[in-house]
């Protein structure tokens, strides 16, 4: 492959962009790419370790290394689309709607449009989810009201609603210095919740979870559910490294535009290799009956038996870490939509004809439905990994794979590329396509299946235990009756990559 200097050699950015001291205040190359990779490591960190239980220890990795190479060869596309596009007449584009309706005209420009506007909404909504969750941990609700989570999600539309109507930038600026502390500290506790979880697992009777049940190499289904969890964990994969939207505006931002390839794949090497780290120690530990965010499984005070029971890792009292690992996520998360819910309510607007879109009916309408919407999807779905693989099988393949391909060939990409990587751009389109219908059709399967089927945290028996394990349960102290109405309580936050998609 062609390298981002090689690709610069003829863009008129090229002459002069060595010498930062005549650039303004634009970006450093360090800070790109220390900006690339807080924006990579948020909420991912919580659920990313649940993933392996839809793949195993091979196929889950493997994925998320594949979607890393080919999100690297889309910020490298984008990055030459730009360079070759770029004349003293035609200055070089500095949004991601400016670039598409470059590259492919008004009809690209639109179907972008739509596109990212619902992959923001998607993410807020999952930012949502998450809030609830942690609140959750955080300050759990009586028994007696049912789904804590669902009900944190009802109390959290006042986030929502200061973020739609007040305008609290400046507060976001000045605590943009805490983002790089919340990330390490979330990465560090994530680890020592796994440390703990693997000492707990020494109480767990081989007869409940032998070795061989307990995680597994591939995926545990056949061929044809194989091929949906694939593609649901590649989509998964794009989303986790979706910045190629980004790439227009970092350009226009960095001091040395040419070594924004370079900084966004140095940033995604680093997040790679913490993200492997975390997802092996996240299933050694948890396995394949692990909760989909790691700080539920962060308990103490576990009932006797509590390894035969359903959620088995869910049962029990959360730990002060769990705790403090919450309330760090949800100050992070309150930080990101200061941007985020922001970004959504500006990108609905501008769906509405220009002439139309500043008008008071539009302003009010966009923020009520907006915070509406977030929090109807955040209490009728409970899972946020698979809302994100969801998202990113419907909009960010098409926004981060398929629209850079197309522009990059329909402006002469066969003059910055060879066969090889023609060939290799025809595979990941036509692997792209594939991810947008069966990734879509393999989370709403599973979001489906979730619906009609919640997990009872803490009853026995765990479905599919051995005789011998529910006899290792009576032995240990645990009761062959039903749990009581505190155990048996719906799920207060879903699970659906805990087990591998119908």
């Amino acid at each position: 492959m062609e390298t981002e200097t090689e690709s610069d050699t003829n863009s008129p950015e090229s002459g002069n962009e060595d010498s930062e001291e005549d650039v303004g205040r634009k970006m450093t190359s360090f800070e790109l790419c220390s900006n690339v990779l807080i924006s990579l490591t948020g909420t991912v960190v919580l659920g990313i370790g649940s993933k392996m239980q839809q793949g195993g220890w091979v196929m889950t990795p493997l994925m998320l290394v594949v979607g890393t190479a080919v999100i690297s060869e889309m910020v490298w596309v984008v990055s030459t689309t730009i360079d070759n596009t770029t004349t003293k007449d035609r200055p070089a584009p500095r949004s991601y709607k400016e670039y598409i309706g470059l590259a492919l005209g008004r009809p690209g420009e639109l179907v972008s449009a739509v596109t990212s506007t619902f992959s923001l909404f998607s993410m807020i909504c999952g930012g949502l989810i998450v809030l609830a969750q942690n609140m959750e941990a955080i300050m759990p609700l009586p028994q007696a009201w049912g789904d804590g989570q669902k009900w944190w999600a009802l109390f959290l539309t006042a986030e929502t609603l200061v973020f739609v109507f007040v305008d609290i930038g400046d507060l976001l600026d000045k605590a943009a210095w805490l983002g790089p502390f919340v990330t390490a500290g979330v990465f560090i506790m994530v680890f020592w919740g796994c440390a703990n979880a693997l000492l707990a697992k020494a109480e767990i009777p081989e007869a409940c979870i032998p070795s061989a049940e307990y995680t597994s190499m591939w995926t545990a289904h056949g061929f044809g559910d194989g091929m949906l969890s694939l593609a649901q964990l590649g989509s998964y994969s794009i989303f986790v490294f979706a910045i190629v939207v980004t790439v227009p505006t970092l350009k226009s931002q960095t001091a040395k535009p040419r070594r924004v390839v370079h900084m966004s794949l140095l940033a995604f090497a680093i997040a790679t290799m913490l993200f492997v780290a975390l997802m092996v120690t996240y299933y050694a530990a948890f396995g394949n009956i692990g909760p989909e965010n790691v700080i539920q499984g962060m308990k103490t005070d576990r009932p006797a038996g509590w390894w035969a029971t359903v959620e088995p890792w869910r049962t029990g009292k959360e730990t002060h870490l769990g705790k403090i690992l919450a309330t760090l996520v949800n100050v992070h998360l309150c930080l990101s939509d200061v941007v985020y819910v922001g970004c959504t309510v500006v990108a609905f607007e501008a769906l509405f004809p220009r002439k139309y879109r500043h008008g008071w009916r539009v302003w009010i309408t966009v923020r009520v439905f907006i915070t509406v919407a977030r929090t109807l999807v955040a209490t009728l779905i409970t899972s946020f990994t698979t809302l994100s693989s969801l998202t990113g099988s419907l909009f960010v393949v098409l926004n981060n794979i398929l629209l850079p391909i197309l522009g990059f060939w329909a402006v002469g990409g066969s003059k910055a590329a060879g066969p090889g990587r023609m060939l290799a751009h025809a595979i990941m389109f036509t692997f792209a396509v594939y991810m947008v219908g069966a990734g879509t059709w393999g989370s709403i399967q599973n979001l489906v299946t979730h619906a009609h089927n919640p997990p009872k945290i803490g009853c026995f028996p765990r479905p599919g235990i051995s005789e011998a394990c529910k006899a290792a349960y009576v032995s240990a102290g645990g009761s062959a009756a039903r749990p009581s109405a505190a155990q048996s309580a719906p799920s207060n936050a879903a699970r659906t990559a805990a087990a591998p998609p119908a």
